[in-house]
């Protein structure tokens, strides 16, 4: 200490210090805001510029050559004291991060690492952060100087980091030709504050986040990133999406979702009061008649309210903390607006209740002046564990970023020119701003590179005439469809939810017009790929505008004009005889094709337009011995399959058969009564099957539901001798006896 004391004497002056034994400073020539500092950072106020003069290498100055144990002192001190700056920043970036804005986070966190260079969990922390602003190049740079500290435990926990990335980029590139593809830019501040939910709820505090905004404005792609990022943190995710064809359908997306979680390991540990709820449920969804918990309803979804939404909200619930319980889970409820309303109060109850199990619900809805709408969204977000987030449209510097993102420019005066045209075209709506590019890209002024990315030719844009509306823009490429490609969009736009290629009558050619729609951005494959749905709700109003009153009304009845333009006489067949009976059949729900069946070994002949195909459908049996009262019936997972009864003899009572496609016979009952099968599900799982019962002495047919799979059967409903599926799969439409005469 007298080395160290006599050195700064002689550097900094005998006046500095007033005595000689003991030693004392003078306190008019020296002072410090150090300690200062160290306790603005147990602060949340701390302003990091504060900073600035520490950085590098904190508290540089107090080393003193020649003096060994001031050295090392003041190198134990200086260690501690970025310490704890370096702590307190990282707890300054968590702070900011829940405040929903990660940049400032990130800033927080490159000042802790300019001190700190090789603390390894805040380059982790800082990479997490800038993968939620999908900032890939630096968090590449962070992984890369993580790997260079040349510990191995730091490598080691990098490596999910590495994975992590490289899934991020690879969703951000378009497979397939050149398409006009949007990185998903401007949204830092909704990604990370529903990110910070996420991983809350996997923490096993449940959390609600309700998304609204207009048409168009990214709501459904802010939750496909955040789902993205759920698969890579082992998050399960379960997703349902209303359609507006569906809003007179009670409960409608609860039970897409319901059959989505028992799906899930864990649905198992629900409780026996839930399992019946729900299995009473899932049949079907109408009306199951007084005294059971369930409304009256006139068949328009504004029936009066009972108690029976109650049991299934507490069912709901408890399956959904079965299967977070077993491992998190990430729920969506897409389209919030095209539900029925009791859903939206469904969903309402058990938003507010969500708290003790280890999932997110995210709800997304359209901005709407509906008031009964409105006070279901703020509902749900009026919880502690609940939030929603109001999109706007993107920020002028945000649309300029996305361009240069996507494509190459001559100067940026040239980008900056196209952003300012766009922005205000599109008014900062994401839908908007890629309709907008595709006009630019059938004009030829946007052309793909060999990179992946595009090229803007040199032009005068404000020369540039642009749709000045989305629903113009969009009418725009509907217009540009064939005739076929706009007939098939129409008959999907009148069914109003996701359809199987079979239910839109894609002919002559069903393979080149389903390319054509999927090439021009109208369609896209859902459902694991077996159905088709537009890529916006927004192009399926395009493809209904864009057609005359009298177009509309035909593609809503499609199936019936195939057969009134038949019977006008558009092409006409000749069949039967004494030894061929025949039978004509079409199929339900507008199939596109109609058939004709003969009895002699019931050969098929397909009927498309004007031409008629034979088709072997079952090979001759002797009298007696067969199948016969066949229909066809198409289904997601077969081309068609014929249903009806099979006899082993005459004097056998018939049993129900199916019959797939490739001639293979299926008994579906085989009790001892008769039977016949009356339909098939559209998903191709579950049969419609009417029998006897032959311990009654009066003839009467009861309707039952048999698995094509297991021949598992349950009875329906007594006495009820006909009935059939509707096209969603939903409902079964019945006919009882009654009384006589009835």
């Amino acid at each position: 200490m007298r080395q160290a004391l006599w050195l700064l004497r002689q550097r900094l002056g005998d006046d500095v210090f007033t005595m000689d034994e003991p030693v004392a400073l003078n306190g008019d020539r020296v002072s410090t805001d150090l300690d200062d500092l160290i306790r603005e950072l147990d602060s949340p106020k701390m302003d990091p510029r504060r900073l600035d003069p520490l950085l590098g290498e904190p508290l540089a100055g107090l080393t003193v050559s020649d003096a060994p144990a001031w050295r090392h002192w003041a190198e134990d001190f200086r260690s501690r004291t970025a310490y704890r700056i370096a702590s307190r920043l990282g707890a300054q970036s968590e702070v900011r991060a829940v405040q929903g804005d990660p940049a400032a986070a990130c800033d927080c966190l490159r000042l802790a690492l300019r001190i700190q260079p090789e603390r390894v969990e805040t380059h982790l922390a800082l990479i997490s952060h800038l993968l939620d602003l999908r900032a890939f190049d630096e968090a590449e740079e962070q992984i890369d100087t993580v790997r260079r500290i040349g510990d191995p435990d730091a490598a080691r926990l990098v490596v999910p980091w590495e994975d992590r990335l490289r899934a991020l980029r690879m969703s951000q590139v378009p497979a397939g030709k050149p398409e006009i593809h949007l990185d998903f830019v401007g949204r830092s501040r909704e990604t990370s504050a529903l990110t910070a939910k996420l991983r809350s709820a996997a923490a096993g505090q449940g959390q609600v986040a309700v998304v609204t905004g207009p048409a168009g404005i990214g709501k459904t792609r802010l939750i496909e990133e955040l789902a993205l990022v759920a698969q890579i943190d082992g998050v399960r995710v379960v997703r349902a999406k209303a359609h507006d064809a569906e809003r007179k359908i009670r409960f409608g997306v609860m039970a897409d979702l319901i059959r989505e979680l028992l799906q899930l390991p864990g649905s198992a540990g629900i409780s026996a009061a839930s399992d019946e709820v729900l299995r009473g449920f899932l049949p079907s969804l109408h009306s199951r008649g007084k005294g059971n918990g369930a409304r009256a309803d006139n068949g328009t979804g504004n029936g009066r309210e009972t108690p029976a939404a109650v049991p299934l909200g507490d069912a709901f619930l408890d399956l959904v903390d079965a299967v977070s319980g077993e491992t998190p889970v990430l729920v969506i409820l897409d389209d919030l607006h095209w539900a029925d309303e009791d859903t939206r109060s469904l969903v309402s109850r058990v938003g507010r209740r969500m708290g003790n199990t280890s999932a997110l619900l995210m709800v997304t809805s359209r901005t709407s002046a509906d008031p009964q709408l409105q006070r279901t969204l703020e509902g749900l977000a009026t919880p502690t564990h609940a939030a929603r987030f109001e999109l706007g449209p993107l920020q002028r510097a945000d649309t300029e970023e996305l361009l240069g993102l996507l494509a190459e420019f001559g100067s940026a005066d040239e980008l900056g020119a196209l952003a300012d045209r766009l922005q205000a075209v599109s008014r900062g709506n994401p839908l908007f701003l890629t309709e907008t590019l595709r006009t630019l890209q059938e004009s030829h002024l946007l052309l793909p590179a060999e990179d992946g990315r595009w090229v803007f030719l040199d032009t005068d844009i404000a020369s540039v005439e642009l749709p000045p509306t989305l629903r113009q823009a969009l009418q725009v490429r509907v217009e540009q469809l064939t005739d076929l490609g706009r007939e098939a969009a129409a008959r999907l736009a009148g069914l109003g939810r996701p359809s199987s290629p079979s239910a839109l009558g894609l002919s002559p050619d069903p393979e080149e017009v389903l390319n054509e729609l999927l090439d021009a951005g109208i369609v896209r494959w859902v459902d694991d790929g077996r159905t088709l749905d537009f890529v916006h709700d927004e192009i399926r109003e395009a493809v209904r505008a864009s057609g005359a009153p009298a177009r509309n009304r035909r593609w809503h009845v499609a199936a019936a004009v195939a057969v009134l333009g038949a019977a006008a006489g558009a092409a006409w067949w000749g069949f039967g005889g004494p030894s061929r009976a025949a039978a004509a059949n079409a199929l339900p729900h507008g199939g596109g094709q109609l058939w004709t069946l003969t009895s002699e070994g019931w050969a098929g002949y397909r009927i498309t337009g004007t031409t008629l195909e034979p088709v072997a459908i079952v090979e001759p049996r002797p009298e007696g011995r067969g199948p016969y009262h066949l229909r066809p019936y198409p289904t997601a997972t077969r081309p068609v399959v014929w249903m009806g009864q099979l006899t082993a003899s005459l004097a056998d009572a018939p049993d129900a058969v199916l019959i797939d496609s490739d001639g293979s016979e299926r008994i579906l009952m085989d009790r001892a009564s008769d039977e016949v099968a009356g339909g098939i599900s559209p998903d191709g799982q579950t049969a419609l099957v009417f029998s006897d019962d032959p311990e009654t002495p009066e003839y009467r047919l009861d309707t039952w539901l048999v698995s094509v799979e297991t021949r598992e059967r349950r009875l329906l409903r007594r006495g009820m001798n006909g009935a059939q599926w509707s096209q969603d799969g939903l409902r079964i439409l019945g006919r009882s006896v009654g009384p006589p005469d009835t």
